[in-house]
């Protein structure tokens, strides 16, 4: 189910980013062919304009648990990074991600609530 649902997301995730163009793209790590590497992916997120970390390009690991959507994935920074709500090995800690886990939500969700903030003047990398 973990898979199906991972690829499902995949593909939404393609649409949007072609259409939307967001500060962010993220999938599959490059040259990860077989299915258990679709489990791990790679995002890459562009500094919020007019904020301490503009111009800034991160590195972000996301990790599928096999019971995903009914466990959240893990985020973690590879770009080392000072911020609040990232640990000092990288591990975004997001109340969405510890305790407010909703299977309906979806990786693009957990970066939607990053842009959320930033409307509001909070500097959230993440």
């Amino acid at each position: 189910m973990a898979l199906k649902r991972i690829r499902k997301e995949l593909e939404e995730l393609n649409q949007y980013i072609k259409t939307e163009s967001p500060p962010f793209t993220m999938g599959p790590r490059e040259g990860d062919a077989d299915a258990e590497n679709e489990f791990c992916w790679t995002g890459v997120l562009m500094g919020p304009e007019r904020r301490p970390y503009e111009g800034g390009v991160f590195f972000v690991r996301i990790l599928f648990p096999v019971d995903y959507p009914f466990k959240p994935p893990v985020f973690q920074f590879e770009t080392k990074i000072l911020h609040p709500f990232v640990l000092a090995e990288g591990r975004v800690v997001l109340e969405m991600l510890q305790h407010s886990w909703n299977p309906a939500y979806t990786v693009k969700d957990v970066f939607r609530v990053r842009h959320s903030f930033a409307s509001f003047g909070i500097i959230l990398l993440f």
